[in-house]
């Protein structure tokens, strides 16, 4: 049941409607769900086949290269104290070693691409920095300070600051949940760090929060956990559909903002 509430929710989802626009989303989504998937039922070989497959759609491989570490990990340390022959045990070794170093070299292929494709080997922090990310402490400090200054109370209904606050309390009850796998908790911290590494207000990239939110599949698992009552679901496919629609009109649409 939490499974169907989880994919009807995501359906749902105020950005959902990306799906059917011209961005790698939907390839790289399919590619991670698969991953995971396959991360929790133990098949090491081809979760590392997917997470290539995710990391060539879209640069940001580095949560599922993290769950695909962990669980390697883990499946390492019954295979190295396992008795038996030699080769038995190298065998057993070899999927999990095979995989860790896929989860190494993974992260690093969308970079490579683009090093290809652009003749800059600076390509991918670039086009990041075009769009206001600086990956500097300091002046994400500084912007916040500013952003609070200027904006007050009213910065509690931007779209990008409220759906930060729901990704930090979702990743905050994912990593207390004695039930969610700990490939899937690693895979949410390091996709909801992602997601606050380039939250630096007034760059370009800060309208597009919602987006990159979008991606961190195990935020609707949690959400579905919470929501058992069929009733509260459908509320919260209403509220959705209605936020969609929002979205596109004002948002979307350039009126509010830029288009992310």
């Amino acid at each position: 049941h939490a499974a169907v509430r989880a994919a009807m929710l995501w359906a749902f989802l105020p950005i959902a409607f990306l799906l059917h626009a011209p961005y790698s989303e939907a390839v790289h989504l399919a590619f991670a769900a698969a991953c995971l998937a396959a991360i929790v039922r133990g098949r090491m070989g081809l979760a590392a086949l997917l997470l290539v497959g995710a990391a060539l759609s879209r640069g940001a491989a580095l949560p599922l290269a993290g769950a695909v570490v962990v669980r390697a990990a883990m499946s390492l340390g019954p295979a190295w104290s396992a008795r038996g022959p030699i080769a038995t045990r190298r065998a057993r070794w070899l999927v999990p070693g095979a995989a860790l170093v896929i989860s190494a070299l993974a992260p690093w292929l969308w970079m490579l691409v683009a090093w290809r494709v652009t003749g800059r080997i600076d390509a991918v922090t670039a086009s990041q920095g075009a769009w206001g990310v600086r990956l500097d402490p300091s002046a994400m400090v500084l912007a916040w300070r500013e952003v609070i200054a200027h904006d007050g109370i009213a910065l509690l209904f931007n779209p990008s600051v409220i759906v930060l606050a729901i990704v930090v309390t979702m990743t905050g009850a994912t990593l207390f949940e004695s039930r969610i796998p700990l490939e899937l908790k690693a895979y949410t911290f390091l996709a909801a760090g992602l997601v606050l590494l380039v939250a630096q207000p007034g760059a370009v990239a800060f309208g597009s929060i919602p987006r990159f939110a979008f991606g961190i599949l195990t935020m609707p698992v949690m959400l579905a956990r919470w929501l058992r009552r069929g009733w509260t679901g459908a509320i919260a496919a209403v509220a959705f559909t209605w936020l969609q629609y929002l979205w596109v009109l004002n948002v979307w649409s350039g009126r509010i903002g830029v288009a992310p």
